[in-house]
């Protein structure tokens, strides 16, 4: 009883704002756009601080962050685009296998598990 009655009391301590929707990602894009008031704003950005909501920032706030110009990194995702069809940087199929077996056990190791696994084939 007394701990249904703490609990109780610590959720209704911690209560979030009803204006967002539990821990879906607060996207930087419309951020400033929110009608929120000013603890609101405080509370959200507890929130995104502690690790308890994902926030997933808009290309201006990143490069701000960062200290790089906006151009540079949409030249970079342009050049990751065209080098490997996608913008994460990385290569898919059977070359993104490679280079990743290489990056994790070097250019030895990854050709020994290659050979060993050809020899049980």
């Amino acid at each position: 009883m007394l701990m249904a009655t703490l609990k109780e009391s610590v959720n209704a301590a911690v209560r979030r704002p009803v204006t967002d929707k539990g821990s879906e990602p607060v996207n930087g894009r419309g951020i400033k756009h929110r009608k929120l008031t000013h603890q609101e704003l405080v509370s959200l950005a507890a929130d995104i601080a502690t690790g308890s909501r994902p926030y997933v920032p808009s290309l201006a706030h990143t490069c701000s962050a960062l200290g790089v110009p906006i151009a540079a990194v949409r030249a970079e995702i342009k050049r990751r685009v065209a080098v490997n069809g996608n913008s994460n940087g990385r290569l898919e199929g059977p070359m993104g296998m490679a280079v990743e077996l290489v990056d994790r056990f070097g250019f030895d190791g990854a050709y020994d598990l290659l050979l060993e696994a050809t020899e049980r084939f």
